[in-house]
C-alpha cells in the first residue's frame, strides 16, 4: 500500500460491487485495511477507503480502532481526520434521529 494509493482506490471502489464490502475485511489480529493504512501513515489511502466504507469504528482483537493505532504512531493528520470524520457521522446520526 505504500506510495499506491490510487490502486488502492481503485481496489477499494471495485470491491464495493462485490457482496462483501472489502475494505472491511479483517486479518487474524483483526486488522483492517483502515487499521494497516493508518499504521502506515498513509493519509490518502484512508481517505479513499473511508470514501468507500471502511468502518472507522472497526476494532482489533485487542480493541484497538483504526485512530487508536494513528494515536500510538502520532501521526497527526490521520488523528485529525479521523476526528473530523467522526465529528460528521455524529452529526447525520443526531440529525437522522431529530
Amino acid at each position: 500500500m505504500l506510495g499506491h494509493h490510487e490502486l488502492v482506490k481503485l481496489l477499494a471502489e471495485k470491491g464495493n460491487s462485490m457482496m462483501t464490502n472489502a475494505t472491511n475485511l479483517t486479518n487474524g489480529m483483526g486488522y483492517s485495511p483502515l487499521h494497516l493504512a493508518c499504521a502506515w501513515n498513509q493519509l490518502e489511502v484512508v481517505r479513499n477507503l473511508i470514501i468507500n466504507g471502511a468502518d472507522i469504528q472497526l476494532k482489533t482483537l485487542h480493541g484497538e480502532k483504526p485512530i487508536d493505532i494513528a494515536k500510538r504512531y502520532q501521526f497527526e493528520q490521520i488523528v485529525e481526520y479521523l476526528e473530523w470524520i467522526g465529528k460528521e457521522n455524529r452529526k447525520k446520526f443526531e440529525k437522522k434521529t431529530n
